[in-house]
């Protein structure tokens, strides 16, 4: 029997239009007066002429239209070739007449289309045009047909999807990984825009080329919904919590009750696309969509100890995979990221032990079994030796690291005092309020990065968290406390509440949690100190909630790509104010106008990923009295008002680091700082006759400048040099 798509191959070959219905498959010519006209196609392609062209003939179900190859199918985009039919419409092969780009153009079925699908069709295309990623197909066009009905041009990709893939061959452990790493890295992307596919399957994943070159795209946006429900009343009641979209095969448990969804369902899909990828069918199979939906929401998966490639998985994977497929959202990892985070690690360190007796269930113990496995094979002992010497050798390269860093002088924390100077790619500052002791504030680098990326593969939970604990206090430092590149676990930070009790300034960078509990937990530390960097799943929640702890004064928020100006508003819950920094972030000057003033506040550092701010910030930023010190880095201050800068009248030290625009008239408007001690210009733009201008203008000023050397018959410059009243480093 000849396939709808052989048939509708023919028909495109042969110049005649077509209908297929978006059921049973059925194709009816259209564009021919009976079959004669159609030599050569199977029997029973009927002409259309006398036939409802909108309705199926045998089940009533809507017909997706085809013009004749070379026709405008719509706009400007001329009909190639048919490349699927959905539930909700076609997407079609089509060459731009002007351009001569070829794209997929994805169009709803001729039937009347409601003001609700359009709304979700329109959302699909919105949300598309704002994902920017090598592993999301490109959105090039949106438009609305003669007839009212939405069209979108997307990037078309000459591939093949992974279900055609799956169909024809078994894939082997290594090519499923690297799948899976690039639809972890693709999904990355969309739910940091706030966007859930919730229809990841083999169908929705295309790619091309070979192992190890394979490109992956994701595809069909078209049941997408925004994590953060933006879009007003309407746009939210498109998803609205009690709908069911997405494949049964591959649906999570919440999705199918039509409860309220996030990043995690997608998650949850992935991993049933990764199960099929290594063992040869989904996780789940019933005899219909309800039964397997109903498996989806009460049943254990049981993982194979082999893949269908004969590969052992590993424990690493297996556990991977379980957390993945686990019935509760919140068992499963928080972040496409945090997934990333576990593969990095089982293609560090292996696949670890093997993952047990086959047919075991994902779910419960398996001493028992991990006991079989060992009597049966004895390969545990094996591997657990394997795993021993590479951790000995790990440890071997952390003792000859540290005393590399010992004979070269290094020092794991600077603490800051006053008049303390900006320095290479850091700038230490004191907070006034930390008895004397002074807290250290890495602005760019720090060198605990090398000694922070060894525990980078690991979870912070309690024995890790010892571990940092003993470290730190054998650094006997008042540096931060560092969480860098972990997974945060509950038990960790109530190991750090119990055993670092002292431990009062906290430094979490790159990490992701399991648990919403672990930022209710730190938040009841005892901090003084917090610096938040590089944190793409802190929530605008999560942020307010720590600026509340009680004994919280100082606070760094960097490079944390998900806070927006509801979540910047959490800087005016600190009880005691110390210091702030704010850097990294796509903030306004109505945002700044927002937090400021704050009273009791000491310092703040000011540094937007863009230069997007007025000078009316200043206004606000005028009314911190007790300000003492000000960095404001990688700006253009040349609109600035610097003269408003003169209410600040207990300001000690200014960096403008890395700024430009700098002129003698700024600097001119700088005399009335009558407590200003300290200038830093590193890496501005300001040149010899600003810098003699400051010097003149504010006689008790020393000032920090770098690349930048004196004329020898500047006697001016030179006399400075001198006296130290200009510092070049």
């Amino acid at each position: 029997m000849v396939s709808s798509e052989e048939i509708t191959k023919q028909l495109e070959r042969q110049g005649l239009g077509f209908t297929v219905c978006t059921s049973c498959g059925e194709v009816l010519v259209i564009e021919a007066g009976s079959q004669a006209a159609a030599p050569g196609l199977p029997k029973g392609v009927l002409p259309a002429s006398s036939i409802d062209v909108r309705r199926c003939s045998r089940d009533g179900a809507p017909l997706l239209k085809c013009p004749p190859v070379g026709e405008i199918l719509v706009g400007d985009y001329q009909f190639l070739s048919l490349i699927g039919v959905g539930g909700m419409g076609g997407v079609f092969k089509c060459r731009h007449r002007l351009l001569d780009k070829t794209v997929a153009v994805k169009r709803l079925l001729v039937e009347s289309v409601s003001e609700r699908e359009k709304l979700r069709f329109q959302q699909e295309a919105q949300v598309l045009s704002k994902l920017q990623h090598k592993n999301l197909v490109t959105v090039y066009d949106f438009g609305f047909d003669g007839a009212g009905l939405p069209y979108l041009a997307m990037e078309y990709i000459e591939g093949q999807t992974l279900s055609q893939i799956l169909k024809l061959r078994q894939l082997s452990l290594e090519e499923s990984l690297l799948i899976f790493e690039q639809c972890l890295a693709g999904l990355e992307c969309a739910h940091r825009a706030g966007v859930i596919h919730r229809d990841i399957k083999p169908g929705n994943l295309i790619l091309r080329g070979a192992y190890p070159n394979l490109e992956l795209k994701i595809l069909d946006f078209g049941i997408a919904k925004a994590a953060t429900g933006a879009g007003g009343r309407e746009g939210q009641s498109l998803t609205s919590t009690g709908e069911v979209f997405g494949s049964p095969l591959y649906m999570s448990p919440e999705q199918a009750l039509g409860r309220a969804v996030d990043e995690r369902t997608d998650l949850y899909s992935l991993g049933c696309v990764l199960f099929e990828m290594l063992f040869g069918a989904p996780p789940f199979r019933g005899a219909n969509s309800m039964e397997t939906v109903f498996k989806h929401v009460n049943e254990e998966p049981v993982v194979p100890a082999r893949t269908a490639g004969g590969a052992s998985p590993g424990m690493r994977l297996t556990d991977l995979l379980a957390s993945m497929l686990s019935k509760d959202p919140a068992d499963r990892p928080s972040s496409a990221q945090e997934c990333r985070l576990s593969l990095e690690v089982i293609r560090t360190l292996g696949p670890s032990v093997e993952a047990g007796s086959a047919g075991r269930s994902l779910k419960g113990s398996v001493t028992a079994e991990a006991d079989e496995s060992i009597a049966a094979t004895g390969s545990l002992t094996v591997e657990i030796k394997s795993a021993i010497a590479k951790l000995v050798l790990v440890a071997v390269i952390l003792i000859v690291l540290v005393g590399i860093l010992a004979l070269v002088g290094f020092r794991p924390g600077l603490t800051g005092a006053p008049g303390a100077h900006e320095k290479g790619k850091s700038e230490v500052v004191k907070s006034s309020d930390s008895g004397g002791q002074g807290v250290s504030l890495a602005v760019a680098g720090n060198s605990n990065d090398s000694l922070d990326s060894l525990t980078a593969i690991h979870k912070a939970d309690r024995v890790q968290v010892l571990r940092l604990i003993e470290r730190y206090r054998k650094q006997a430092s008042n540096d931060y406390f560092k969480f860098s590149g972990l997974v945060l676990l509950p038990e960790g930070i109530d190991e750090l509440k119990r055993s670092g009790a002292d431990i009062a300034n906290i430094e979490v960078k790159e990490c992701t949690w399991t648990d919403k509990s672990v930022i209710e937990k730190l938040s009841s530390c005892r901090l003084h100190s917090l610096a938040l960097r590089c944190l793409d799943d802190l929530t605008d929640d999560q942020f307010r909630q720590l600026c509340k702890s009680p004994g919280l004064q100082d606070i760094t928020l960097q490079n944390c790509s998900s806070i927006t100006s509801r979540g910047l508003l959490g800087f005016k819950d600190l009880k005691k104010p110390g210091y702030f920094e704010i850097s990294g972030l796509g903030f306004s000057q109505t945002d700044l106008n927002n937090i400021l003033p704050v009273d009791g506040l000491k310092g703040l550092i000011i540094e937007p990923d863009k230069d997007n701010l007025g000078q009316g910030w200043l206004d606000a930023l005028a009314q911190c009295k007790s300000l003492q010190w000000l960095r404001i880095r990688r700006v253009d201050i040349s609109t600035y008002a610097l003269s408003k800068l003169g209410k600040l009248s207990r300001l000690e030290s200014l960096s403008l680091n890395g700024c430009n625009g700098i002129t003698p008239e700024l600097f001119k408007q700088l005399g009335q700082l009558r407590s200003l001690r300290e200038v830093y210009l590193g890496q501005s733009d300001a040149r010899a006759d600003s810098v003699k201008t400051l010097l003149v203008t504010c006689p008790k000023v020393t000032v920090y400048f770098k690349s930048f050397v004196p004329e020898p018959d500047d006697v001016y410059l030179q006399q400075a040099l001198k006296s130290g009243r200009l510092k070049l480093k």
